[in-house]
């Protein structure tokens, strides 16, 4: 009988071991499968980043967007479709809506294939339609035309800003003398440019209020125009704005921390503290 117990004993002992074996076994089956497909999964994103790139380049270099800065200051960012395919190979539809001031006017939807040789991704043809928005679509957008307004001061073209002022529309800058009119405010938006050869303005918000919308924007730039000091800045403000009926602005009354500014241009945004 003792015998027996410890022979059952035996074989219960040897059993676990064999059923812990097959246990370490799995997990570390479960584990190399976990880390392959994250590696897909990260090889996959890499992938749709490179395509995208590519798409961003090409388009740039053919004068049909303007890229510059782009997830920054687009007016819209555009959606891509893209399919992978063995080869490996890549189909894209790529998807944008180009507004004037607010105003949707034109859909462009270009299409690609592209073929990865040498890990490298390549345009292999390309094809594009231009289709205008139909009336019932041309409706203004405040939140585009605000986005608008941001691109237009990174453009270094003052002449951009200005353009979204009504004719005899007024800018303040903290509480200082109005600039009226198109001309004068392309003058003001020329001294930031000037001084600020890398400028960009970004929209943070649209917030709308009893006495008009607030567009709030942060700039960052560095101060390398005429007499420049060299320091980056990185200052965040608002404009109180005042719209027409034709959609544009009829009064600007803009804000920001004028000593905050002033610091920064002596000792540079990273060292103001």
């Amino acid at each position: 009988m003792k015998k027996i117990l410890k022979l059952s004993l035996y074989v219960c002992f040897a059993f676990s071991l064999i059923k812990s074996t097959v246990c370490i076994s799995q997990n570390n089956d479960s584990n190399k499968y976990n880390f392959e497909q994250i590696a897909k999964e990260r090889a996959l994103i890499q992938d749709e980043n490179d395509v995208k790139i590519k798409i961003i380049h090409f388009l740039s270099l053919t004068g049909n967007y303007d890229f510059e800065a782009i997830e920054k200051i687009m007016t819209n960012k555009p959606s891509y479709t893209i399919h992978f395919s063995d080869g490996p190979s890549a189909h894209v539809k790529f998807d944008a809506v180009s507004n004037v001031y607010g105003v949707p006017m034109i859909q462009n939807i270009n299409y690609f294939t592209l073929k990865k040789e040498n890990d490298i991704w390549k345009i292999v043809n390309a094809s594009f339609t231009s289709t205008p928005i139909t009336s019932d679509k041309i409706i203004f957008d405040l939140m585009c035309f605000a986005r608008d307004y941001a691109k237009a001061w990174c453009s270094q073209n003052p002449d951009a800003v200005a353009l979204f002022f009504a004719e005899e529309g007024s800018l303040t800058i903290n509480n200082g003398k109005s600039s009226i009119g198109r001309t004068a405010i392309a003058k003001d938006a020329e001294s930031f440019m000037n001084a600020f050869p890398d400028m960009v303005v970004t929209m943070n918000r649209l917030v709308s209020t009893i006495n008009g919308f607030e567009f709030h924007w942060t700039l960052t730039g560095t101060n390398t125009g005429t007499n420049g000091t060299g320091k980056k800045v990185k200052i965040s403000g608002f404009e109180l704005w005042q719209m027409d009926n034709n959609g544009l602005i009829k009064q600007s009354k803009g804000s920001f921390d004028a000593e905050d500014y002033n610091r920064q241009l002596k000792n540079g945004f990273e060292n103001q503290f």
